[in-house]
């Protein structure tokens, strides 16, 4: 993905996963800012891909695709099972 000439990189937080960039460091980054924010659905945008990249934006309205959609349903599954023990 490109914004202004900078390559940037997408990380989506989904409960505890992470759909996405495949940098460990932002995907740390990217669940820190979603629990920060009390939220179970961030999507975190970097310009970079690597540990150094820079935070552009977050937006609690991902674009969704199959792997994305396919966490989601996992996460939804997991707080129902929970919600009956």
């Amino acid at each position: 993905m490109r914004s202004s000439g900078v390559s940037t990189s997408m990380v989506t937080v989904v409960g505890d996963r992470c759909v996405g960039d495949e940098d460990e460091s932002l995907r740390h980054h990217a669940r820190s800012l979603a629990s920060a924010a009390s939220v179970a659905l961030l999507a975190v945008r970097f310009a970079g891909s690597t540990s150094g990249a820079r935070f552009v934006d977050a937006n609690l309205w991902p674009r969704l695709d199959d792997d994305l959609t396919e966490a989601i349903f996992a996460y939804l599954g997991e707080q129902k099972a929970e919600r009956k023990s």
